[in-house]
Order: structure tokens, then sequence, then C-alpha cells
């Protein structure tokens, strides 16, 4: 855990010194932040896609009063968990991109590289989970047949 919050802090330091840019042909950073986690960008991007519509500035109010915040919808209690920043959540999505990668790689981790772990991003309810990874699944399968044309 401790090399995980080190390796954020290191890509976030990274990426405050001008080592990741924001304005690329990536600009949601799925590439960097895959490959900086191990994590395919496609995955990244299906659930940015799946969460928000990938829309930056995305703010959901949950009915249990938390917020999900940014393209990869992070709710504030895990952002606060994870000592993430929620202003550079919501304003930088490049930020939001590499905090959405620190959470799958801690899940993937602990669950295996599983579509169970990927469900576990949205929620811990076994029903919730396996619906949205569904979607993921089915988004990210479309975005690998478009990847190959």
């Amino acid at each position: 855990m401790l090399w995980l919050v080190f390796t954020l802090t290191t890509a976030l330091y990274e990426y405050s010194q001008g080592g990741v840019q924001i304005f690329d042909t990536d600009p949601l950073c799925f590439e960097k932040a895959g490959n900086y986690y191990g994590i395919d960008p496609l995955l990244l991007e299906a659930i940015s896609i799946v969460e928000s519509g990938q829309n930056p500035g995305a703010v959901h109010v949950n009915r249990n009063g938390t917020i999900d915040i940014g393209h990869p919808q992070i709710n504030d209690r895990t952002a606060r968990a994870y000592s993430l920043d929620e202003r550079q959540i919501l304003h930088n999505p490049c930020y939001a991109t590499y905090s959405m990668a620190y959470i799958l790689r801690l899940l993937f981790n602990r669950y295996g590289t599983t579509w169970d772990a990927v469900g576990r991003y949205h929620s811990q309810r076994k029903r919730l989970r396996v619906r949205y990874a569904s979607k993921v699944k089915r988004t990210y399968e479309k975005l690998r047949r478009r990847r190959r044309k």
C-alpha cells in the first residue's frame, strides 16, 4: 500500500513538474496513466465513458449524500481515504485519470485483474458491480474494435 501511495505521489509530482502534458493527443492521459499503473488505457477510457461520458466537470450527488466528481466519478469519501485532492480531480482531467488508475490498480492488487475488480470501482454490492462491470466491458470491447480498424 505504501508503495502505491508513493507511486501516485511520484506520478502527480511528475505531472506538476511538466512531465505529463494535459493538452496533447491524450488529453485525459489514458495512455500515460495506464502505462504508469500497468492498466490497459482503453479500460480507463471505457470507465470514463460509462461514468460520465468523459465529462471532466461531472458532479453527481448520491442518495447517501456523498459526491462523485470528475470524469471518472471518484467518490469524495474514496478521494479522502486515499488522500486525493478533490479539487484537482474535478479541475484537472489528467490528475483525475491518474487517480482513477491508482484506485483501479489497488482493486486489481486486492481482487485480481478481473471484471469483478472493475465492478468494485463502482460498488461493493454484487448486483450493482456485476451490472457496472458488464457496461464497462461492452464499452471496452467497442473501443477495442474501433482501435483495430
